[in-house]
């Protein structure tokens, strides 16, 4: 579903793109967990459909939740990543 999503994304069609986005991601998070870095990248996806549609609010706090649940998956704080969002 991710690959599709992908398509979709790049061809412009958001709103079939998040649909498919969210239902992958809750497939993934169902059998991976909420933290895992499939997830993230699904997010991360969707957060690109916000960025796209200038809705840079819920793309800014899609960016930081990714960020923030990749670090505590990993244990790591970069002040880096995290001054970029």
């Amino acid at each position: 579903l991710g690959n599709v999503g992908n398509i979709q994304l790049d061809r412009g069609s958001y709103s079939q793109a998040r649909e498919t986005y969210l239902r992958a991601l809750k497939i993934k998070q169902t059998i991976l967990g909420k933290s895992h870095p499939e997830c993230c990248n699904i997010e991360n996806n969707l957060g690109m459909i916000d960025f796209r549609q200038a809705r840079f609010a819920d793309a800014k706090r899609r960016f930081s939740g990714v960020i923030l649940t990749l670090e505590s998956a990993n244990n790591v704080r970069n002040e880096t990543y995290t001054a970029a969002c």
